[in-house]
């Protein structure tokens, strides 16, 4: 069940930065030590994102060291790509920044 809650908060995430937008893709990292994979996290996915914006989004999952859980960016349709402004690789985000204002947010 660790996977249901973990993929149902990232799904919460995305739809909360998707607004009212259909969710093309979502790039997710992972830590190896939140044991999770990936076959497994996509049905988990499947399951909870039906009947929703993100229901047919491709998840590209990437496993890192550590536990971390970063959702690295949204793809909207249209093609708008919406990164998340915490990490370095990134252009600076802005306040506005739908994902940005989510993750402060989630943070709290």
């Amino acid at each position: 069940m660790h996977e249901a809650g973990l993929v149902e908060g990232v799904l919460a995430v995305v739809l909360d930065v998707a607004g009212d937008e259909t969710v093309e893709r979502a790039r997710v990292r992972i830590g190896r030590l939140q044991h999770i994979q990936p076959g497994s996290f996509e049905l988990h996915w499947s399951v909870l994102a039906r009947d929703t914006a993100a229901s047919e989004a491709v998840v590209e999952l990437t496993e890192t060291p550590g536990d971390e859980v970063v959702i690295e960016e949204i793809e909207l349709a249209g093609g708008r790509v919406i990164r998340n402004p915490a990490l370095g690789d990134v252009a600076p985000h802005r306040h506005d920044d739908p994902l940005a204002q989510t993750l402060r947010e989630e943070s709290r």
